[in-house]
């Protein structure tokens, strides 16, 4: 058995003193196919990967990305860790009046530069990109390049747009 690409032990997230979202959440996700965290609405999906990326603080528990404890660090390495992590938010946070890839490489400038970020982008990692209106399948295919993380609307990607991002 392979080592998990993320593993989570007894996760635990309280808004409020004693009203967890998230009660002693233990899973690992391996490091190959695709994962799906699937629920009805208020059943905390968005909680938990907002959890793991830490932009929103765990109450008690461990997340281990790729051998790194997420749970304690703070500062410069979460911000590097952020950055091994893709996440696409519901509402996408993208600049409406730029294009998908414009905004791929936009939120790429501040790690590697304009100039390196173009080269990026024309040594073919971000091949046979489809219409600029499909923004979640652009989305899909600009973080799989990572490891990617989605809190994707079920009406957001349908299965057959579904099949043509995992190719």
């Amino acid at each position: 058995m392979s080592v998990p690409v993320l593993s989570i032990r007894h996760l635990v997230k309280a808004y409020k003193p004693g009203q967890p979202v998230l009660k002693g959440i233990s899973l690992d996700i391996e490091g190959h196919g695709l994962t799906a965290i699937i629920g009805p609405s208020g059943t905390g999906k968005s909680t938990l990967i907002r959890t793991i990326n830490r932009l929103v603080e765990p109450t008690e528990g461990s997340i281990v990305f790729r051998g790194q404890d997420l749970s304690h660090i703070s500062g410069r390495p979460l911000r590097e860790a952020r950055r091994r992590i893709g996440m696409i938010f519901q509402e996408y946070n993208l600049v409406e009046r730029l294009s998908v890839m414009e905004n791929l490489l936009t939120g790429r400038l501040g790690y590697v530069g304009a100039v390196n970020a173009w080269l990026w982008f024309l040594d073919g990692v971000c091949l046979d990109w489809v219409h600029e209106g499909d923004l979640d399948r652009d989305a899909v295919r600009g973080l799989l390049l990572g490891t990617l993380l989605g809190a994707l609307t079920a009406a957001g990607l349908d299965p057959a747009a579904l099949g043509e991002i995992a190719g």
